[in-house]
């Protein structure tokens, strides 16, 4: 049976596809495994490099782009096809690309430019065809000469296939009127015989004086004219062999075996099986590889045969290891072996001494020295034979062991075979079930399933895919309203009436009768418009609008440009209220209902067919069941539906994934139409799938703050402990120079060294120190800037560090505030006691005063409007009430355009304050959202240590800083000018110290609290609401800080609203979670 096309099946085809494809455009290239289609706007050409290459009217569905392949040939002009020469390959000529298919060996495409570079290979051939080399093409030509005649046997003399060959040689016999053999024979031996002196050599030379060698001009050929005769009869048979070669094609038979094609073949032949005759080669192959393809095997199948036969080898395995188990228990043979065993130790004798002896015992016929076989003294084990079986033993120990060594191997096989049993009952149901799942043709599409479609009662949702389908829904389908995420890159999404009948959920509603249309339909095609814009990336959500039919324009203003899928929205822009990235998909079945025309709707969106589809049909008849996505909203109502979330989990597992979740789901005739649904329809929505969501955040509020711009920070897995070492490396640093500092500026022995060595070092050696005070002041101010600045470079670089920015500043500042202080009051010797406890007085009095400040304060509040409560919902007044809060809401009178709202934290009432008119701006449900979070900062005593810790500190700082400098500039000042200069910059390099200190554990408090607050906004109302509240206050109040991550976490005390959504929309997606 041909496997692979010879070099005269090639010469057909491409004698075939010349006429056919020359001048034909590619529209496509697709790729399955090893097999290739071009596809030519006149036909399809199948490559299978290796194997075969013709035509082909059908090919297999689920075939993947050949990206690379598609890339270079689509768009481009089949200029012509040839074979090289009579080798087996083809050459496709695109005119700027050339692509070689090699069908020698294992086969190849290689695709290259107009000088023969390769720029695209499908296998590699290192040091002979590579990217980037020159591809070289063998024009092989058949050589029928007569001296290759006679140097090698007729079947490597035309290589064809043996039909072909057996009927070439009966002509070629015929031609002759003798047998080939005979020919050769007179040939080369009798021709050479009576040549007279000629030697072989000038025979050869003779022949090769022509074209084929067939001509007879020697004078030692003439005087033999029969001879010269059939040489001549050989050369003209020859020339017309190879002019039937070269125009092969217009004609293909197959050979049949049993009804089953056994052979191909382009040539006419003589033989006496049956055949079936083709118009063209192509014809032929088409029906010869489909006909003989082997039906494919599952990996189902195969495994259940490999567990067979795995099982038949333990049960032999068991058989023999009993049957050598009884036979050392009956032979006494075997009883003599081991004793003979037992000798050999006890002796002690050397290994050679014992062979000597087995040597000697086996030339005088011992029958037990003859039953041992093999002896491995190192490994201690033996063969012996007990009859006509060998067995392996241990020599070291006695006969039962070895007896019971072979009955627990036969146990252990018998366990074995046990749980292969249980495993091939396994695989045999699913056999079964893979046997009743049988392939399915993909069913004619819908005219709306070339675009994102909703189904809804009446109605439809159209999307469009990309530019191109925008223009075309716009231009073509938009009748209703039109819908638009506010984002760049978002898509087209209209709503039009649609006669259809739509049953979610078991509720059944009728087709539209009138233009207006529904809330609901709304919202859903405004979640559509906001899932199929960028916002699904970002996570992040933007206004959705929708206006009227005519407020939609592709004409552009005077002296602009619209690009393509981009239109002008002209006059008021309605806003729909949706935030929820949420998507999934479902299972929607078409059930059988009256048609109200003959037409067809399903063709044409003018069609008269009203169609009829369920989600749960129950009893009805089902026509076919069909794959759809939309919101989350609508989708979690269907009986079978997925949800769908951000990701980048594998497709094509993925798409597996939910084939076998709906297949298990479901039963009787549901479970038949979803499992005939085809790959392709779930296929067409992968790359919206993706792995599971991220958990809700941590709690350590700098993490959370920062989001994916940490992660950023962050990607490898060492990234932790990098970062961890760091930070020691850095803190070890910043010590030393502190230390340093310190010791160089305040000690006097160290100071005077350190001056001489900085005046040498500016190029002032060997002047009068005492006159260079200004250089002096100079270099001071030097050293401690540069100290200055390493301080702050590794604030910078320790601050991305979470909590060890703040313990590591902590000890830093206190470390130089140490160091300095202990320095300049040891030598100068003015510790003061009692001034150093007025100003400790002093600051736990003013802390107190500050804080009676806020007590006071809040009086002010009863006189300001309060929050009417009734306003919100039933659900919400509950939680006012049993927080407390229910005459605790306030609102300010001013008028302001920013919406806020914030919650006194110390106060005689604590209560929450509304700024904005938020009441009249905002919706109840965001009221609602926003008025849990403040209540959530009312539960957590965060804020409250904030605001005692920023009370204390701040007068701390004004009162010690300042008397702690005023005391050590007295004393530096009465020394030298560099040492006030130095420990004036000094001090506010560790004033500053304090202060990063205090910002960044103050701020990693108060992002920890707003994070708290939304947690417990969370569980108090629905997700929806919290988010939309949020979502507003980002809209009217928020100005996005551009600056650096470290500057972000040092002076941001509330994390970006953005991404507070960000992690309540990770929260939301959970299932168990899921807001109404």
């Amino acid at each position: 049976m041909k496997q692979r096309f010879s070099f005269l099946d090639v010469r057909a085809v491409v004698n075939e596809l010349q006429p056919a494809l020359e001048n034909a455009y590619v529209q496509n290239v697709y790729s399955d495994r090893r097999r290739f289609i071009i596809k030519f706007n006149t036909g399809s050409l199948l490559v299978e490099p290796g194997v075969r290459i013709h035509l082909v009217e059908k090919y297999e569905h689920g075939i993947s782009h050949f990206a690379k392949a598609m890339r270079s040939l689509q768009r481009k002009k089949l200029r012509g096809v040839s074979q090289c020469g009579f080798d087996r390959v083809v050459v496709l000529d695109f005119g700027e690309r050339r692509m070689y298919a090699e069908f020698f060996s294992a086969g190849n495409i290689v695709i290259t430019d107009t000088f023969n570079v390769v720029v695209h290979i499908l296998r590699t051939i290192p040091g002979v065809c590579e990217l980037g080399q020159t591809y070289v093409a063998n024009n092989a030509e058949l050589n029928l000469s007569v001296p290759l005649f006679c140097s090698m046997p007729f079947k490597k003399f035309i290589p064809v296939d043996s039909m072909v060959l057996s009927d070439i040689q009966r002509q070629l016999e015929d031609a002759l009127e003798t047998g080939l053999e005979a020919f050769r024979k007179e040939l080369c031996a009798g021709l050479v015989c009576r040549s007279g002196d000629a030697s072989p050599e000038d025979v050869t030379a003779m022949l090769e004086k022509t074209a084929l060698g067939c001509t007879c001009s020697a004078g030692a050929l003439c005087r033999h004219a029969a001879l010269a005769e059939k040489v001549c009869r050989f050369g003209v048979f020859m020339e017309r062999l190879l002019e039937r070669m070269g125009s092969v094609g217009g004609f293909g038979m197959l050979v049949l075996q049993g009804g089953q094609p056994c052979n191909l073949l382009p040539l006419e032949v003589r033989t006496e099986k049956e055949t079936r005759v083709f118009g063209t080669f192509n014809e032929a192959c088409q029906r010869y590889f489909v006909e003989k393809a082997k039906p494919e095997v599952s990996k189902s199948a195969v495994a259940e045969a490999k567990q067979h036969q795995r099982v038949r080898e333990l049960e032999r395995d068991v058989e023999a290891c009993r049957e050598k188990a009884e036979l050392m228990g009956s032979d006494p043979l075997a009883a003599e072996i081991f004793g003979a065993f037992h000798a050999f130790r006890e002796s002690r004798v050397g290994w050679d001494d014992i062979l000597a002896f087995k040597k000697k015992e086996d030339a005088e016929g011992n029958p037990v020295s003859l039953a041992i076989k093999k002896v491995n003294f190192r490994s201690g084990t033996a063969q012996i034979r007990l009859g006509d079986t060998d067995i392996d033993v241990c020599m070291d120990k006695n006969i039962h062991y070895n007896i019971s060594r072979y009955y627990e191997k036969a146990k252990a096989s018998e366990l074995k075979i046990e749980r292969t049993r249980k495993a091939i009952e396994k695989l045999a149901e699913k056999v079964v079930a893979e046997k009743k799942h049988v392939a399915v043709e993909k069913r004619k599409a819908y005219w709306f399933e070339k675009f994102h479609f909703v189904l809804l009662p009446g109605k439809i949702v159209l999307s469009g895919k990309n530019a191109q389908q925008n223009e075309i829904l716009v231009k073509k389908f938009l009748r209703g309203l039109y819908f638009h995420c506010s984002v760049q890159g978002g898509s087209s999404v209209i709503l039009e009436t649609f006669d259809c009948e739509v049953e979610i959920g078991g509720a059944a509603a009728g087709g539209a009768s009138r233009l207006s249309v529904e809330a609901d339909s709304i919202r859903t095609a405004g979640e559509v418009a906001l899932c199929m814009s960028k916002c699904w990336d970002m996570r992040i959500p933007h206004p959705v609008f929708y206006v009227g039919a005519d407020q939609v324009s592709k004409s552009a203003p005077a002296g602009e440009y619209l690009p393509k899928g981009s239109f002008l929205i002209r006059g008021k822009k309605n806003d729909v209220q949706v935030y929820r990235l949420e998507y999934g998909v479902g299972i929607l079945f078409r059930v059988e209902g009256p048609l109200v025309g003959a037409a067809d709707s399903t063709h044409g969106p003018e069609a008269s067919e009203r169609l009829y589809f369920s989600t749960d049909p129950r009893t009805r008849k089902i026509v076919h069941g069909m794959v759809v996505t939309g919101p989350w909203s609508l989708l979690r109502t269907f009986k079978y539906r997925a949800k769908l979330v951000q990701g980048s989990a594998k497709r094509g597992k993925l798409v597996k994934e939910l084939q076998a979740l709906f297949s298990k789901e479901s039963e009787g005739a549901e479970n038949e139409f979803i499992r005939g649904i085809h790959v392709d329809e779930l296929t067409e929505y992968r790359k919206r799938i993706g792995r599971k969501e991220n958990p809700f955040p941590s709690d350590s509020a700098l993490h959370d703050m920062v989001d994916n711009e940490y992660e950023a920070f962050h990607k490898s897995e060492t990234a932790a402990a990098a970062k961890l070492a760091r930070v020691c490396w850095l803190g070890i640093v910043q010590v030393a120079v502190v230390t340093l500092a310190n010791i160089v500026i305040l000690d006097e022995t160290v100071q005077d060294a350190s001056r001489r060595l900085l005046v040498y070092l500016a190029g002032i050696a060997g002047a009068d120190l005492q006159k260079q005070g200004a250089t002096e002041h100079v270099l001071g101010n030097a050293i401690i800037f540069v100290v200055f600045l390493l301080v702050i470079d590794s604030m910078v670089f320790v601050v991305c560090d979470k909590k060890n920015a703040a313990l590591s500043f902590a000890s830093l500042a206190a470390l130089n505030l140490f160091l300095a202080r202990r320095c300049v009051f040891t030598r100068a010797s003015f510790a003061d006691p009692y001034g150093y406890s007025r100003k400790c007085i002093q600051v736990l009095v003013n802390f107190v005063y500050t804080i009676w400040i806020q007590y006071v304060i809040s009086v002010v509040l009863l006189f300001l409007k309060r929050f009417d409560v009734s306003t919100l919902p039933v659900k919400m007044q509950k939680i006012v009430a049993g927080t407390g809060f229910q005459n605790r809401i306030f609102e300010t009178f001013r008028g302001s355009s920013k919406i806020n709202a914030f919650y006194w934290v110390i106060g005689f009432f604590r209560p929450i304050c509304l700024v904005g008119n938020v009441a009249t701006k905002l919706s109840p449900e965001d009221v609602s959202g926003i008025l849990c979070h403040e209540i959530g900062h009312a539960q957590d005593t965060t804020l409250t240590l904030v605001l005692w810790i920023s009370a204390f500190a701040f007068h701390a700082i004004l009162e010690f800083v300042p008397y702690f400098f005023a005391r050590v500039s007295d004393v530096a000042l009465a020394q030298s000018p560099f040492r006030l200069v130095s420990v004036e910059v000094l001090y506010y390099v560790n004033f500053l110290s304090v202060v990063v200190a205090y910002f960044v554990v103050i701020n990693m408090l108060r992002r920890r609290s707003e994070y708290f607050a939304d947690r417990y906004s969370f569980k108090c109302v629905p997700m929806y609401d919290i988010r939309r509240g949020l979502f507003h206050l980002s809209l009217c109040n928020e100005i996005p800080l551009y600056m650096p991550l470290p500057l972000v976490v040092l002076l941001s005390g509330h994390p970006s609203t953005h991404m507070r959504i960000r992690a309540l929309q990770d929260k939301a997606a959970t299932p168990a979670t899921d807001g109404p």
